[in-house]
């Protein structure tokens, strides 16, 4: 790890990010907070629960099936929930 500033994917910097997708709107908010920021300071806002788009994404449905289909030994099934 260093402490040099994330850069953001081309995609994201150029808005191609689809704006009804929750998943994309919170990868955009995240590397919209976090383009500027060290790494380490990257893992202090996302573990701060400032960021809302992002939270919500961590609270859905889907976030929650992954872990549960990978312990369960089998393929999720995804929701966009």
């Amino acid at each position: 790890m260093t402490d040099e500033p994330h850069t953001p994917h081309p995609a994201h910097r150029q808005n191609l990010t689809p704006l009804l997708n929750p998943r994309a709107i919170a990868v955009k908010e995240v590397t919209r907070a976090t383009e500027t920021l060290s790494l380490p300071e990257c893992y202090a806002l996302l573990r701060g629960g400032t960021l809302a788009a992002y939270q919500a994404m961590l609270a859905s449905e889907d976030a929650r099936e992954g872990p549960h289909a990978f312990a369960e030994k089998r393929a999720p099934v995804w929701k966009g929930k």
